[in-house]
């Protein structure tokens, strides 16, 4: 199994994967609760 999600400048995400739409909606959820417990960053901490 695999996903494979790209970012875009713009923000947009292009998904290429082969797993079904349920896993896919699982990992999704699972993914917003993790960027939920993610601290934002601050702009001083980037690195150039």
């Amino acid at each position: 199994m695999h996903v494979i999600l790209a970012m875009t400048q713009d923000g947009m995400g292009v998904v290429r994967t082969n797993v079904g739409p349920k896993l896919l909606r699982s990992m999704g959820a699972e993914l917003v609760d993790a960027s939920g417990r993610l601290e934002p960053s601050r702009p001083g901490d980037a690195k150039q």
